[in-house]
């Protein structure tokens, strides 16, 4: 293992990390902040403290991933996540160039999965996020189902290819700005207003409901419609998903 600091470091050190082949983490690691221009295989567990980047390389997590209260981590290049990943409150992990793929994993705390700055998130299985944000430029694609168990925030970027996103009932689901879709189907399970939101390509746009009308989940619906979208996003009674 090839830490700068010669040791195996501890949640006081910052770290860093130059280019080699792969770094494997097969136990329980920590690290104040943690800049890695190497590929990393997380089989055990790596808990961070303070903001940190993997900038080059390939990072595999099959173990743990625990990023702590400012801990933020931005990624490049490219991911495979099919172990568990905590984030906690205030924290973010941030996906920019490049491809991230999702087996069966699952993101959880209340912090912040983003897909931003022409990064794809390839839904490879059935992966389970907690708090989940794509941004414009960002895309999701893949076969896979995406669940989200605690709030979609969706304020651009694209979802593509026959893959499924299920709101789980109690989640939340907001869209906002310009979000576009093609092939994508997202379900709420239980039913509601609409059972499925299957969409068959073109652009969802924000609009406002009709004066003193209908509700906006009714609303997103006869948009999605008049887009030539084969169906529309709903959920279950007491689910939040409107047009932010």
């Amino acid at each position: 293992m090839n830490w700068n600091t010669g040791t195996v470091p501890s949640a006081n050190d910052d770290v860093g990390i130059r280019s080699a082949p792969m770094v494997n983490i097969d136990s329980a690691a920590a690290a104040h902040s943690l800049n890695s221009a190497s590929s990393l295989d997380v089989i055990g567990s790596l808990a961070l403290y303070a903001p940190s980047a993997v900038t080059e390389g390939v990072l595999l997590i099959a173990g743990t991933l625990d990023l702590e209260g400012g801990a933020n981590l931005d990624l490049y290049s490219y991911a495979q996540v099919d172990g568990t990943v905590w984030i906690a409150s205030g924290t973010q992990l941030t996906l920019h160039t490049g491809t991230f793929g999702f087996g069966a994993a699952t993101v959880v705390g209340d912090g912040l999965l983003r897909v931003t700055d022409n990064a794809t998130a390839s839904i490879d299985s059935t992966p389970t996020v907690e708090n989940f944000s794509l941004e414009p430029t960002g895309s999701v694609t893949g076969m896979g189902t995406l669940t989200i168990t605690g709030a979609l925030d969706w304020t651009g970027g694209a979802m593509r290819s026959g893959g499924v996103t299920q709101i789980a009932a109690g989640a939340t689901a907001a869209l906002h700005g310009d979000a576009k879709v093609n092939g994508w189907v997202g379900r709420h399970p239980g039913g509601g207003w609409l059972r499925q939101w299957r969409l068959g390509g073109g652009q969802y746009r924000r609009t406002t409901p009709p004066a003193g009308g209908r509700d906006k989940h009714r609303h997103i619906s006869n948009r999605s419609r008049r887009l030539g979208f084969l169906g529309a996003v709903a959920g279950p009674r007491g689910c939040d998903v409107h047009d932010a």
